[in-house]
């Protein structure tokens, strides 16, 4: 039973790991094209 408790908080855990890493995907594609746009990178558009 032990097991099964481990394995429920270990995909708990990865369940949140993936919501922080989309999120942190969406915020990144919203704020690329002014990072993209701004003086140090050209304009891959």
């Amino acid at each position: 039973m032990r097991d099964l408790e481990e394995e429920r908080v270990a995909r708990n855990y990865l369940i949140r790991w993936c919501i922080i890493i989309g999120v942190v995907a969406v915020v990144v594609g919203a704020l690329l094209p002014f990072l993209v746009s701004s003086p140090p990178y050209p304009s891959l558009g």
